[in-house]
């Protein structure tokens, strides 16, 4: 009796989130994306249990939804980022949850040698993502299943289909009345493309309270794959599959290490080792390394410019260290006189040496 009862509360619980009684898996939400540009929608904690959402201008583009090649019943996607291609795998063959960013292990030559092995999940390491109706939501790289505070994503992406209006018209004017900060916002706004469609997807954001789906739909998700990993696992087919894979990434560290032992076991290695050495004690006179300790990207600004260098999550970038930096989670901020946010760096307070920001 009390077992029936705990199963009819964990249902309405589920049903209360707005998922149903049927979470669904990455492999199944994998299907609402649509192919084009995304575009980053940053999360700005307004102080007042809220979010808001600020629309960036460059797009993400969703190149395509590929196969797994270990597990066919699953996929992966790619999204191509400042130039780069990022793949995202899933983080579970049972249940998937999240997808993981940055999916090769290897080079290519082993690849086709050893077989196509992902990288292993590492907790504080790897960037998660998820899929939910269309939308991908991202979380940092201090994604951890048991704490809840990581499961609030700290960007999402749209297609650019979400920007448009419905009807021709703002949805929020016909469900409520603006409040005074809005109506100036949009008046400010007047007939600039970027700044409406920044306003429309802010306010769009906002009544949907994205936020609080990204991170329901994660514990409401890891609950299900608790339950149904064990289960799938006792399929002997099923423990086969992940003990060959498990073989076959073994073997891919061990064909990395000789590859890279003898390599090295050169004098031709070990005279391009003494000269980088030797470069990089020089550099380091003149340098100062910035460390990004957030769970999410920063943008460093030199004192007085406009352009910012993104350094990702749990990164470094090096930087001159005769000048004063700034940082910002903004990629447009530019700064003038440390507009940007604040100080991450001195000017010739600590060449040679590395900073952190957190």
């Amino acid at each position: 009796m009390r077992t029936a009862v705990l199963k009819t509360l964990a249902l309405l619980f589920l049903t209360t989130l707005g998922f149903g009684q049927e979470i669904k898996n990455q492999t199944e939400q994998i299907k609402s994306l649509k192919p084009g540009n995304y575009r980053k929608v940053e999360l700005i904690d307004d102080k007042k249990g809220g979010f808001n959402y600020d629309l960036y201008p460059t797009p993400i583009v969703l190149k395509e939804v590929k196969q797994d090649p270990n597990f066919s019943e699953h996929k992966y996607f790619v999204l191509e980022e400042d130039g780069t291609d990022y793949n995202y795998v899933i983080d579970n063959m049972a249940f998937p949850v999240t997808f993981g960013k940055e999916y090769f292990m290897g080079n290519e030559k082993l690849q086709k040698k050893v077989g196509y092995v992902p990288r292993e999940f590492s907790k504080g390491r790897t960037v998660r993502a998820s899929v939910i109706d269309g939308i991908i939501y991202d979380y940092n790289w201090k994604f951890d299943a048991k704490d809840k505070s990581t499961h609030i994503p700290y960007r999402l992406l749209v297609h650019e289909s979400f920007l448009k209006e419905e009807n021709g018209k703002d949805s929020n004017e016909k469900k409520k009345k603006l409040s005074l900060k809005e109506r100036m916002m949009q008046k400010m706004a007047g007939n600039n493309p970027e700044m409406k469609a920044a306003l429309y997807v802010n306010n769009k954001l906002r009544d949907m309270n994205a936020a609080q789906i990204g991170q329901d739909y994660i514990q409401a998700a890891l609950a299900q794959q608790k339950e149904v990993e064990p289960k799938w696992l006792a399929d002997k087919n099923n423990a086969r599959r992940v003990k060959l894979l498990d073989d076959r990434r073994e073997l891919m560290y061990k064909a990395m290490k000789k590859y890279n032992d003898d390599l090295m076991d050169t004098p031709e290695w070990r005279r391009i080792q003494e000269n980088n050495r030797l470069a990089n004690a020089a550099a380091a006179k003149n340098s100062v390394t910035i460390k990004n300790g957030f769970g999410k990207d920063v943008y460093v600004y030199e004192e007085g410019s406009m352009n910012g260098t993104r350094i990702n999550a749990g990164s470094t970038g090096t930087f001159s260290c005769s000048s004063s930096y700034y940082y910002a989670f903004n990629g447009n901020a530019g700064t003038r006189g440390g507009n940007a946010g604040p100080k991450a760096y001195s000017a010739n307070s600590s060449c040679g040496s590395t900073v952190t920001i957190q």
